[in-house]
């Protein structure tokens, strides 16, 4: 025989107490103003650390260069090579990154002699220097500005990539950036054929100096 004993469960009424009208006015002040302030700091935040791109004005734009025989500065030769293409990066008014691609067939030099220019521009495209054929375009790609405006990046000629660095004038408005510089560079390390150590005093007479000049002046635009 089962018995079935029924207990039955004390349960607890609780009372809530309804807040005031005052107290829920208060309340929805305080998160109304909180998710304000949330929002204003995300966009102001947000603004601070979105990357600005500029573009290179490839037309304003110019790269002069000067070299010159290791043994007979006074046999010089000055040029031009154009810029195929470029950006540069900011964050917060600062150059976080940038990169340039250097048209290599452009290579002009100037002179008032046609026929000689010709010949130079013709062996400086050759496998004696650039050999354009197969390597038609440098690079340069930006990893640092320095706050004193050493730009500093990789630099990409002939398939080889080194590392350079060189001060420059920078200027910078809401919708432009500007950047001037002249630095010497070593273009020998870049394995340059005609820019290698000469083997003798005799050939050294002649040799063309690894060392060139550079004037740079870039316009990029927003």
């Amino acid at each position: 025989m089962y018995i079935h004993i029924f207990v039955p469960l004390r349960t607890e009424k609780k009372f809530y107490r309804p807040l005031k009208n005052e107290t829920l006015i208060q309340m929805k002040k305080h998160l109304f103003i909180t998710g304000c302030v949330t929002l204003a700091l995300t966009l102001f935040l947000g603004a601070g650390i979105k990357p600005t791109t500029f573009t290179v004005d490839t037309k304003a734009s110019t790269i002069n260069w000067h070299g010159y025989k290791t043994m007979k500065p006074q046999h010089k030769h000055e040029g031009t090579v154009m810029l195929e293409s470029g950006t540069i990066i900011l964050e917060d008014e600062r150059i976080t990154g940038g990169s340039f691609t250097i048209d290599m067939s452009s290579i002009k030099e100037i002179s008032e002699n046609e026929n000689m220019a010709a010949r130079l521009v013709k062996h400086l495209h050759s496998a004696d220097f650039f050999h354009v054929a197969k390597f038609p375009a440098a690079t340069f790609v930006i990893t640092e500005v320095t706050p004193e405006g050493i730009i500093k990046g990789n630099l990409s000629v002939l398939g080889a990539t080194k590392s350079i660095d060189f001060p420059a004038s920078i200027a910078l408005s809401s919708r432009e950036f500007t950047a001037t510089a002249n630095f010497e560079l070593n273009l020998g390390v870049f394995g340059v054929p005609y820019m290698q150590e000469p083997a003798d005093e005799e050939a050294k007479a002649g040799a063309v100096s690894p060392v060139v000049k550079f004037s740079l002046n870039i316009v990029a635009k927003k």
